[in-house]
């Protein structure tokens, strides 16, 4: 039961995954991301990274630049390669990085708010198509855009994802609920299961520490603890159906009737990829295990980024997180990881009580839906 998870099963394929877990094991990065730039046609107010009234300090790496950095990290064993922004097609230079990159037999996959997949993008990607496009959906309509985005681009997002389709190319799409889109859920649902699209929804939403180092434990636009719980429960009953949530809520229930294991050291290191077998790069070339862990850094451009995967490596393998969450019953459906701890207490060993509420809730609302569907169940027959 260790994967044991309330929502659907992701669709990286496994052979993702074992790469994944054996670079981890040999020390090699299998993926990284390249934050080509800070800079997006939106302004959607949850964003961690864009401000439209922040001047950049120190602009970002130009095209050379990161075709050099694309070398290293072939050189170190990099397969996977995430490019992401802000909004990474609005450089101008972007089809030069990419085709580059390209040629050196990455698989790539690329974030965006799909709003200018057309015209010389769609050029691009008809003659030289991505693995895979992950395109973040904020709503099901233009208002909501509007709303969340400061721009009513639904119809054109849905427009050009239709256009990726033709080209043959495998979307999946983002989606984060906040106050300003939870109402969407629905129609978001519907949506993307008439287009045929596999979804990764949250309802949880890290504080914007890269943007504002004084938004420790706070971001302007999330849902309470509660409301990310209720969410995230509702959203898991309908993509899950009735029979399938009622199994998995079985399978929890199990899961805390268990007898407490013992934790060890080992239990409290960082368990997910960031520094293990995965990099991040951002728009200035500063290395770290993951976009939300942007404290300290070591510049690629400066020392190379072999050196500064070294560095990356050795600290996150120092990381501790809270011992109360290694322990925790709730641990296997709780998103908390030592980025998140970071980002609410501004320590890595300091257990994150937003998330650790939102578990308590997300128990709460499976039991009571279950509840409900067994009601309901027993009264039609």
């Amino acid at each position: 039961m260790s994967n044991l998870k309330i929502e659907p099963s992701a669709s990286e394929p496994m052979i993702s995954k074992y790469i994944h877990a054996k670079c981890a094991k040999a020390g090699i990065p299998a993926s990284a991301t390249f934050e080509l730039t800070s800079d997006c046609n939106f302004n959607c107010k949850m964003c961690y990274i864009h401000s439209p009234d922040r001047e950049k300090s120190g602009g970002e790496l130009s095209a050379a630049e990161w075709i050099s950095l694309g070398n290293q990290a072939r050189e170190l064993g990099v397969i996977f390669l995430l490019l992401t922004g802000g909004e990474p097609l609005l450089r101008k230079d972007f089809p030069e990085i990419y085709t580059a990159l390209k040629k050196m037999g990455f698989i790539i996959s690329i974030n965006t708010n799909g709003s200018l997949l057309c015209g010389e993008i769609e050029e691009l990607f008809r003659n030289n198509p991505p693995s895979r496009l992950n395109v973040s959906l904020y709503g099901a309509d233009n208002e909501t855009y509007s709303r969340l985005c400061g721009a009513p681009r639904f119809e054109r997002v849905i427009e050009n994802i239709g256009r990726m389709r033709d080209i043959g190319i495998d979307v999946k799409i983002n989606c984060s609920i906040t106050p300003e889109n939870c109402e969407d859920i629905e129609k978001i649902y519907e949506l993307t299961k008439a287009l045929g699209l596999h979804i990764k929804l949250t309802t949880y939403m890290y504080p914007p520490v890269r943007k504002d180092s004084g938004s420790t434990g706070f971001n302007p636009c999330r849902l309470s603890a509660r409301q990310a719980a209720y969410y995230r429960v509702r959203y898991s009953l309908l993509s899950l159906g009735a029979d399938e949530f009622l199994r998995r809520s079985d399978s929890l229930n199990e899961l805390f009737e268990a007898e407490d294991e013992c934790v060890d050291e080992g239990d409290r290191g960082v368990r997910c990829r960031a520094g293990r077998s995965a990099l991040w790069v951002d728009r200035l070339g500063n290395v770290y295990p993951c976009g939300m862990l942007a404290e300290k850094s070591c510049n690629a451009v400066e020392k190379g980024l072999a050196e500064c995967w070294r560095t990356v490596r050795a600290e996150t393998s120092r990381i501790k997180t809270p011992l109360k969450c290694a322990a925790c019953k709730y641990r296997q459906l709780c998103p908390a990881c030592a980025a998140s701890c970071k980002c609410e207490t501004g320590s890595f060993d300091a257990p994150p009580e937003y998330l650790c509420e939102m578990s308590r809730y997300t128990v709460d609302y499976i039991a009571k839906e279950a509840e409900r569907i067994r009601r309901e169940q027993n009264d039609g027959k």
